[in-house]
């Protein structure tokens, strides 16, 4: 990514997060699994 970008995300208090192949499955996975609890924990809404 460009040095800007990076300066831009930044300001707006999102900093990029750069993960290997195999680090960002494993934190989509355990993202999933924490939405997924949530999504119970809610149940459904009307």
């Amino acid at each position: 990514m460009d040095n800007g970008f990076n300066q831009s995300m930044v300001k707006l208090g999102a900093v990029p997060d750069f993960r290997t192949a195999a680090a960002f499955e494993e934190f989509l996975s355990k993202d999933a699994e924490r939405l997924k609890a949530t999504l119970q924990r809610i149940g459904k809404v009307d």
